[in-house]
């Protein structure tokens, strides 16, 4: 019954610009409860890259470049997240995302010694979240970084390498 009334409202929400849904979708980040969630997943469904069943985004995320993000089924973003997609980002199916972690697709380079770094350029690096992964709270995936399935990243951890499949680091 569900599934046929977020199939309709998709498609209804599909019809707006999609500037207008990205509004949307951060007026909704400070909404609780099942009808936030629901509002969320409704209009990331038309925005990102691709997004599964059973996704549960919950209130005062901060995703940015929806567009460059592809989410599984069964997954869930808890609360005060930052999510940057700009360079791209995967996550898999039966991924749970601790509150207060950030995911990073970019980098700043400081080559250039005649320029502030933060005036250097940014370099563009996809991150991919394999299967069945479990973040802790207030992890940091920086770019570049690939987590393989069913790894489990430790609370607090900071992980600039890939992590193989069932792994605890």
């Amino acid at each position: 019954m569900f599934g046929v009334l977020i199939d309709g409202l998709s498609a209804v929400i599909a019809l707006l610009p999609y500037c207008v849904r990205e509004w949307m979708f951060r007026c909704s980040s400070s909404f609780g409860g099942r009808i936030g969630i629901l509002i969320r997943y409704i209009l990331i469904r038309k925005m990102a890259k691709s997004c599964g069943r059973n996704v549960s985004i919950k209130k005062h995320n901060y995703i940015y470049r929806i567009k460059r993000l592809s989410i599984g089924n069964n997954v869930c973003i808890h609360e005060a997240c930052y999510i940057n997609a700009v360079g791209g980002l995967t996550i898999g199916d039966n991924v749970s995302i601790g509150h207060g972690s950030d995911i990073l697709t970019f980098n700043h380079q400081w080559s250039d010694p005649s320029k502030p770094i933060k005036y250097n350029e940014v370099v563009k690096k996809s991150v991919t979240i394999g299967n069945d992964v479990w973040i802790g709270v207030g992890t940091k995936i920086m770019a570049g970084v690939n987590i393989g399935d069913r790894a489990i990243i430790a609370a607090g951890a900071v992980v600039t390498k890939d992590v193989k499949s069932h792994t605890i680091v």
